[in-house]
């Protein structure tokens, strides 16, 4: 991936009619597999490589197992050993995930291109730049190509993907409900608002019974 800073536009390619067939193949495979990566980050909040566990013992993980093999990480958590730590993604870290999930996984949807013989097609390297803006993504792709057949020959090298998406705008807000949690512990005080409407729940209280109260803990929870 290549260093981006600034708001991406796409732009309209302009390919011979000969070619259209082999640039819309590529194009369609660049756009599924935009889509792939911006559902994969979306439904792990925010990673699709999923960060190191630093300690990975006990009961407790830097992640919440869901459905089939989803995880989605804490933003925060305290591990086994009672230490905190923090995997709040950035807009550029997200950007760059969906960047290499693109250079990694492009070229196995492509494959060989074999069904589109009597083309003469040299490949470069692929690279990536990815822009995350509030209501789209939009990613650029490098991948310089040589086709030729008889009398044709062309080069292209640029690709536009964009996804209809409002990933910046949720993680705007994602993002601002966890500064607030971290700041004001809202959802803590929540908690002990609810805990003390059940009469299950050991919160505070006194009793004169003579033998002290027994609560299981799988009640309770």
């Amino acid at each position: 991936s290549f260093i981006f800073t600034g708001a991406l536009e796409p732009k309209f390619i302009e390919v011979p009619e000969q070619a259209q067939g082999v640039y819309d193949y590529i194009q369609g495979c660049y756009d599924s597999v935009l889509e792939d990566a911006v559902i994969i980050l979306a439904s792990q909040g925010g990673y699709i490589e999923l960060p190191g566990d630093p300690i990975n013992v006990g009961e407790f993980t830097n992640y919440l197992p869901m459905y089939g093999s989803n995880k989605v990480v804490y933003w925060y958590y305290k591990a086994d050993n009672n230490i905190d730590y923090i995997q709040v993604p950035s807009i550029a870290s997200m950007e760059e995930e969906i960047s290499n999930y693109l250079e990694q996984n492009l070229l196995r949807c492509l494959g060989d291109f074999s069904e589109y013989e009597g083309f003469a097609i040299s490949k470069g390297n692929i690279d990536v730049v990815t822009d995350i803006q509030n209501d789209r993504i939009v990613s650029r792709l490098n991948f310089p190509l040589d086709l030729a057949r008889g009398d044709l020959e062309f080069h292209v090298d640029e690709y536009y993907g964009t996804l209809e998406a409002p990933l910046g705008d949720l993680y705007t807000v994602a993002k601002r409900v966890y500064d607030w949690e971290q700041e004001d512990y809202f959802l803590e005080k929540k908690t002990l608002d609810l805990m003390s409407f059940y009469e299950e729940v050991p919160l505070v209280g006194e009793t004169n019974d003579c033998v002290p109260p027994i609560w299981v803990v799988s009640q309770v929870q």
